[in-house]
């Protein structure tokens, strides 16, 4: 009776007993798998609605974090392409250690992963760029010494 309702949008993770009691037209009430009887009394169907309503709740903070999941692994692509932008570039010459994000924002900024590494975060390319040169100074600094 009730993974019919779920099917049929009248239940979700967020219904109450009270809400989905509510919600059900006559026949509903009539409906035999629903009425109480003797192997099971309204507390009884309360308590089942209840663990029903904690299942689709778990499925539903499941599919959550799955798509939170997956933005995150999407993001985290989009920012390693910025970064391997970040090394071809240097590996040309178009940027070398001194370089200031001023300098090269106009050129990155025409590139494709500019713009969704952008929309993550506006200073995201920025930093991401700084913590580039920031590294490979250190790197070049290590390697004198």
């Amino acid at each position: 009776f009730l993974r019919g309702k779920e099917e049929g949008g009248g239940l979700t993770f967020a219904s109450t007993w009270a809400s989905f009691v509510s919600s059900l037209d006559e026949n509903d009430k009539k409906d035999p798998k629903f009425t109480p009887n003797a192997s099971m009394s309204d507390s009884d169907r309360q308590l089942y609605f209840a663990d029903y309503v904690i299942e689709l709740q778990a499925a539903e903070d499941e599919k959550r974090r799955r798509i939170r999941d997956a933005r995150r692994r999407a993001e985290k692509a989009q920012r390693d392409a910025y970064r391997s932008l970040l090394r071809t570039m240097a590996k040309e010459g178009s940027i070398l250690p001194s370089t200031r994000w001023r300098t090269v924002e106009d050129v990155l900024s025409g590139h494709s992963t500019f713009g969704p590494v952008q929309a993550q975060e506006r200073e995201a390319p920025r930093e991401i760029f700084e913590d580039f040169v920031e590294d490979w100074n250190d790197g070049y600094r290590r390697d004198r010494s």
